[in-house]
Order: structure tokens, then sequence, then C-alpha cells
């Protein structure tokens, strides 16, 4: 079958609900239309059954795989490799998360692609292995289009700030385990580390409400300290009246949160679960930071930022890599 020259087909879905990789997804959509970028077509896995995509995917010369299901990944790599489709994955999560099956299916869907796009050079030192074609790239893309918070969700966090000195802040798109069983999120520990923060607020982004149900029904939520945005929203918008963001993640990719939140200069803590982006305040143990504490020292010593860090290159990059592929057929 003869495949039209000079298109891409991105495959992924779209929030709602919201996560990392529908928030990618779109934001790399809306930033190829604003810059009249025609050369691409984009198949929803949210609005079209996962089986009728093999009919599609034959009619493109360039396939770029966004989903973080390995079996779906290893389907379209051996599919794309039998019709010499050029496949470009993006691994959103850190490779080596998933129990043994999985991980395996994920390592052989590298090996099929063309181009494996991850998310940190511990991925990426694995994904070479299997493939010498592999790349890092952030998934950051700075937000196109942004939805208010709606007035009463303003008014409460206004409320917020002239109660607390802080406000700290972190999400979760669900309530998730990793393969050991702990919160990738981790949640959990995080508010009981924060009960030591007396002039400080956690507010937590949780979109699906499943995480603030998820904690009622283990330990009750707690009232003071801690408010939850249990519906959905722009978390860009939490961020820009926080003073800090905390990333308490037992695995992690490179956190689209993350790169945000240094885009809008807001200190970051980390969970050194990963490599982190050098501006993140790492640590080992979150019960052993006491949060408030550190950020007023780093906001005494702290030199306003210069750098924006909102100039990703992102976009570039796979405009780059799409044209690459695009000219070797």
């Amino acid at each position: 079958m003869q495949k039209p020259p000079n298109k891409v087909l991105i495959v992924g879905k779209l929030p709602l609900p919201i996560g990392g990789v529908r928030i990618h997804v779109q934001r790399l959509i809306e930033e190829l239309e604003k810059r009249g970028y025609a050369n691409f077509k984009f198949y929803d896995l949210e609005k079209n059954p996962f089986y009728k995509i093999l009919p599609v995917v034959i009619k493109y010369p360039v396939v770029h795989l966004h989903t973080s299901n390995p079996w779906f990944q290893l389907l379209i790599a051996i599919y794309s490799r039998l019709t010499r489709t050029r496949l470009i994955i993006t691994y959103h999560s850190n490779w080596g998360r998933y129990g043994t099956l999985r991980n395996a299916a994920e390592t052989l869907s590298a090996f099929f692609a063309r181009t494996p796009i991850v998310q940190n050079n511990e991925s990426l030192l694995r994904a070479k292995k299997m493939n010498r074609h592999a790349i890092m790239m952030s998934t950051f893309i700075p937000p196109v289009h942004l939805t208010p918070l709606r007035n009463a969700l303003l008014q409460q966090i206004h409320l917020l700030q002239n109660q607390y000195s802080y406000l700290f802040c972190t999400n979760a798109w669900d309530i998730v385990f990793d393969k050991h069983g702990r919160e990738v999120y981790g949640i959990s520990d995080l508010i009981k580390s924060m009960d030591r923060c007396e002039q400080s607020v956690l507010i937590i982004s949780d979109p699906s409400g499943h995480y603030q149900k998820f904690m009622k029904e283990q330990c009750g939520v707690k009232k003071d300290k801690v408010f939850w945005i249990s519906e959905p929203h722009d978390f860009w918008h939490v961020l820009a009246f926080s003073h800090a963001f905390i990333r308490n993640t037992t695995t992690d990719a490179t956190s689209i949160s993350i790169q945000e939140a240094l885009c809008l200069h807001k200190v970051v803590f980390a969970s050194a679960t990963v490599s982190r982006a050098p501006e993140c305040m790492v640590y080992q143990d979150v019960s052993a930071v006491h949060f408030e504490a550190e950020l007023e020292k780093i906001l005494m010593r702290r030199i306003p930022q210069r750098k924006n860090r909102c100039a990703a290159s992102t976009v570039d990059q796979l405009l780059s890599l799409y044209q690459d592929q695009l000219g070797r057929l």
C-alpha cells in the first residue's frame, strides 16, 4: 500500500481525565497547530477502539505513539516493523517501573521501534542497549491555552493566602501504586511530613477525586493544613499561587509539573527517585524534611532567576525528528 508522503500520525489520548501523558499530547497538538504545521494527523485512542488503529497505522510513513501501556507499545512496534512504518515511541514513564513481563514488553517495543524517546539518563542507558537510535527528550511543552480556575476556587485559595505564610502544592492525576505496593505520588507520607509546618498549607491537586476518597477511607482527611482540589483544573494556576512544589514520587520520568514549576520560578522539592533538574532541592526521605524551614532558607538566599525555563525546545526537537524521518522515505 502506498503511504501518503510528508504525514505523521500522532497517536494518544487527550484530557479529560487529566494526566501527564494526555497533557503532553494536547499541548503538542496545540503547538503544532499554532505553528501551522500541517503534516500531521491525530488518532484519538479515547474515541476510537485500539484494535481499529492497525489499518490506520499502515497508511502513514511515520507514527508517533504516546501510551503507557507496554503491551500496546509492543503491538504497534512489531506491526510497524512488519509494515515498514517508522515508529517513534515516547516513553512517559521511568524504565523498569513495571513487573518482569511488562518491563520485557517495554524493552522489546524499543528494540522494534525506529526511535525510542525516554525521559532521563537512567532510562537512556537502558534504551540504548536495545536501540542505538534511542534519544532523551523532555515531554514539557508550555501551555498554549489555559482554563481559568472557578471563582469559588480562586476565593478559597485567596483565603489560604491570608491564613498561611506559605502555600505548598503537589499533584496526582489518580491513586496509583508502584510494583512494590507503594503510593507512586506519596501523598500520605507527604501529608504526615507537612504536620510540622505550622505556617504552611499543602494544596493537593487531585483532578480525579480518587486520592481524596482513598485518604478518607484509609486514615481520614485532614481539615487543617491540607486543601484538596478534587475536580478537573489546570495545575499551572495552582503553581502560580504557590511558593513551592513538592514531587514526592517513588518512580518518575522528567515530570511535566516540575518543569512547569521551574518555568514559573517556583522552589521545587523532589524525591531522589530519578535524576532531577539541577534547580530542584532533592531529598532522600520525605519524613526527614522540614519543608517550611527549608523553604525559608531558600527564599532568604535566593537570587531571582532570569533564565526563562519556559523556552523549552521540545516541539522544535520533535519537528526536526519528524522532518528527518520523513526525509528518509
